[in-house]
């Protein structure tokens, strides 16, 4: 990405258009930069969204643009989100799993190569799966939810970006094995944030990781 202050409106559209995704941005970020370069950001989005039918509004937060409207994508996006899950599930899961075992070849073979049928491994939704926040409680920053569980039924993970206080982003399910274990295993559980400080109080690290508390905090279907 070219320094925000020197992107002009050619090096905009050009960044949009090597992403090779039809209608593409929902939202730009100039996290951490100063007002007149979000003001150089916001401009140009302005012009290229103009007359844009689709376009809903640009509003303008804390050092963030987001442009609301409707958003096309292909299934690189879903595959990069069920490359998260899988990841997660990975660093975190008591089972032993390492990602190379047979019952996760389907998932690998979607990361990869696209095989298979999206519905199948992934699925949006609108809401939220944190107890907390479907009763609109916000956290002070934005940050990123995951969750993953086992059972003898399937393993699955429930991803949420940027979940913050102006914004309500949808959640993915994603299915990671299906049937995975021949003798009955207990469920087991485990889920985290991802947490954002603001940027004046960076320093090492852009954010915090905190443990959720599972038994009040996820709801369960």
């Amino acid at each position: 990405m070219p320094n925000i202050s020197k992107l002009n409106l050619d090096n905009l559209q050009q960044l949009i258009k090597a992403e090779n995704i039809k209608n593409p941005i929902c939202e730009a970020a100039t996290i951490g930069e100063n007002n007149e370069a979000t003001n150089h950001i916001f401009s140009l989005l302005k012009q290229i969204f103009k007359g844009d039918e689709k376009t809903d509004i640009i509003a303008l937060f804390q050092g963030i643009i987001k442009y609301s409207g409707r958003l096309t994508y292909d299934d690189r996006y879903f595959r990069g989100i069920v490359k998260i899950a899988f990841h997660y599930y990975l660093a975190f899961n008591n089972i032993g799993h390492q990602g190379h075992e047979q019952i996760f070849q389907p998932v690998r073979e979607f990361i990869r190569y696209g095989k298979g049928r999206t519905q199948d491994v992934i699925s949006e939704h609108k809401g939220y799966f944190v107890e907390q926040l479907r009763w609109g409680w916000r956290p002070p920053t934005y940050g990123h939810i995951l969750y993953s569980e086992a059972t003898n039924k399937n393993i699955i993970a429930r991803v949420q970006l940027f979940v913050g206080p102006e914004y309500d982003p949808p959640y993915y399910e994603v299915v990671l094995s299906r049937n995975p274990f021949s003798i009955k295993i207990p469920r087991q559980a485990f889920g985290h944030n991802y947490a954002y400080l603001p940027h004046n109080q960076r320093k090492q690290y852009d954010g915090t990781f905190h443990e959720l508390a599972i038994a009040n905090r996820i709801k369960m279907p």
